[in-house]
């Protein structure tokens, strides 16, 4: 809370005497344009770019070719969503951890934070390291001065969250594929299609096209 009061100190006497409410109100904070980046992980991920790419095995349970031969590089992602912007804090990322030589690493503690990362695995169902993101962005709209909150999701669960930090003045972007993006997401945030970037963070094999790629 941010409370102007004057220099003149009989001033605040004289307002206080005549029940000038005024120093009990706040004004919207300003944006500082500080970025927070917040990554789930989803794993439509292989299905997005065997459709791109026209290429892969195809899954018959999702009826849905699928490829599985690529590796995204965080670092290279969060450069693309960053832009030229400071970050505000540490990038949070949910889901699988980057490899050790993803460039990530290197590029978020050359500007003085660490990755904070939740491993989503048996134990960790998806339901329950979403809930863990949205807590964490909690944190960040309540206890940091609003700028800019970057989404790498598009599912529509973070609507509320989004809503909170929309009404305490943080500009929210969502970067997502626009297969699987939530419509509401697209209404109330600034959307950037991945397909737009993926090229510049991420890195495939192309497949065997001699054998036989189907999978049960």
């Amino acid at each position: 809370m941010y409370v102007i009061l004057h220099s003149n100190k009989s001033t605040i006497t004289n307002e206080k005497l005549q029940g000038n409410t005024s120093l009990h109100q706040t004004s919207p904070l300003i944006n500082t344009g500080l970025i927070y980046v917040f990554v789930d992980n989803p794993n439509v991920l292989k299905y997005v770019i065997a459709v791109l790419e026209n290429f892969g095995a195809f899954d018959n349970r999702r009826h849905s070719p699928c490829f599985n031969q690529f590796r995204v590089d965080h670092g290279k992602l969060l450069a693309t969503i960053q832009s030229n912007r400071k970050l505000g804090d540490a990038p949070v990322i949910v889901g699988s951890r980057p490899s050790p030589n993803d460039s990530l690493w290197r590029s978020v503690r050359e500007q003085g934070y660490n990755v904070m990362v939740c491993d989503r695995n048996i134990e960790n169902h998806e339901e329950k390291a979403d809930l863990e993101l949205v807590h964490m962005i909690d944190k960040v709209i309540f206890t940091k001065s609003p700028g800019i909150l970057a989404l790498v999701s598009g599912d529509s669960d973070y609507d509320p969250i989004i809503t909170t930090a929309l009404d305490r003045n943080w500009i929210v972007e969502t970067w997502f594929w626009n297969m699987g993006m939530s419509g509401e997401l697209i209404y109330k945030t600034i959307f950037t299609p991945l397909e737009y970037h993926y090229k510049s963070f991420l890195c495939g094999f192309s497949p065997d096209l001699g054998k036989n790629n189907q999978s049960s």
